[in-house]
Order: C-alpha cells, then sequence, then structure tokens
C-alpha cells in the first residue's frame, strides 16, 4: 500500500446537516477533474446510520484516478475520501480529505516538493478553503495527519504545528501568534497561511505554474 500525503479539514455535522456538507464535498471534488458520474454514484451510497453505541461512523472511500489535476498538465493519482464520525474530544465531524501517493509528489533525495508540485498543493488548498473554511485547511503527511486539527479543538500545543502547508482561519490565529523558525507565514484576507520552510523547493505561494 503506497504512503500518501493528503489535505484535510473538518466540518460540523448533525443529522440535518449530513447531506448538505456531502454535496459540498462532491461539488468541491468535481472541482479536481474527477469523473462526475462516479462522484454522484459514490456520494448517494454514503448514508446517516447510527451505530448502537449511538455513535455515527461513516467511511466512503473512492478508487484512486490518475488525472490532469485542476487544469494542468501533470497527471497525479489522487484519492478522495469522505469520514464522518464522532470525536469523543470535541464535536462530530466529518473529515473531507484529497490523497496523493507521496512518492508522486515529493523529491526523495531531498524529501521536499518540487515547484511545480508545490503549486499544485497551494491551489487545492485554495479550493479546499473556497468550500470550507470552518477549521481550516491542512497539507499532511501520514505521520501529521489530523493532529494539528484535533490539537486546535483540544488545547494540545504540541501538536499544532503538524502539518507541512495549512490555512488557519482567523478564529484560531491567535494560537499562532509566536510562529515556530521552522515556519514561514504569510496573510491573506481572511486567514493565515503557514508553511514548514524546509519541506519546498518554492514556498508554495510564490511558485508561479
Amino acid at each position: 500500500m503506497p504512503e500518501y500525503s493528503q489535505i484535510q479539514t473538518y466540518i460540523k455535522y448533525n443529522e440535518q446537516t449530513f447531506n448538505e456538507v456531502l454535496i459540498k464535498a462532491g461539488d468541491l471534488f468535481l472541482e479536481f477533474g474527477i469523473n462526475k458520474k462516479l462522484l454522484d454514484n459514490w456520494i448517494k451510497d454514503i448514508s446517516w446510520k447510527v451505530e448502537d453505541n449511538g455513535f455515527v461512523y461513516t467511511w466512503c472511500d473512492f478508487e484512486t484516478q490518475k488525472i490532469k489535476i485542476l487544469n494542468t498538465d501533470i497527471d497525479l493519482q489522487i484519492r478522495p475520501l469522505i469520514s464522518g464520525f464522532l470525536s469523543q474530544e470535541f464535536y462530530d465531524v466529518v473529515k473531507v480529505e484529497l490523497l496523493f501517493h507521496t512518492d508522486e509528489i515529493e523529491d526523495y533525495r531531498t524529501n521536499k516538493l518540487t515547484k511545480e508540485i508545490g503549486q499544485i498543493i497551494w491551489k487545492s488548498l485554495n479550493k479546499f478553503w473556497d468550500y470550507f473554511k470552518e477549521a481550516g485547511v491542512y497539507f499532511t503527511d501520514e505521520a501529521q495527519d489530523c493532529k494539528a486539527l484535533d490539537a486546535i479543538h483540544s488545547n494540545n500545543i504540541e501538536e499544532l504545528y503538524q502539518f507541512d502547508l495549512a490555512i488557519i482561519p482567523n478564529k484560531f490565529e491567535y494560537l499562532y501568534k509566536n510562529i515556530s523558525t521552522e515556519f514561514t507565514c504569510k496573510r491573506i484576507s481572511d486567514a493565515l497561511v503557514i508553511a514548514r520552510t524546509c519541506r519546498w523547493e518554492t514556498l508554495p505561494w510564490d511558485a508561479n505554474y
């Protein structure tokens, strides 16, 4: 099984809003170039189901698609993922993710992401941000998976920087008032963007492609 890196976010949900979140996630993934018929069939099979313990767990895993992502000429294998669950630490969330094969996007010699890939990741993060602004959007590897998202809501300061690139909503900016020296930050209109400097050949927001 390949190692994955992912763009991810959380969205609060309940039984009344569950389908709205799914439709919105489907619209988001459509923008990446995934076949609409496949997406529609996938989304319709995701359902709200309360288990015997009172929790709602939903998992829907889409097969990997190799496509020219976001209308560029770069072919990448991507896989959208939607998982809904009750987090015992803060609230019920749907996790919406886009997975990449790490070996396709990372230079194995330097462990960095190239200028071209950095721009794709940057565009992808912004596309997620267009749809889901509630919890921030994070680019993580398997070791960092969801740690920063969880940290914000559980006050786990040690995990706040478990990402390589993130768009942080203004409401959580206070948590990052003393930016770690390992990171570079940039302000956009309604958020703070933070990148782990050593992971990028060119900072993603500076990589014109």
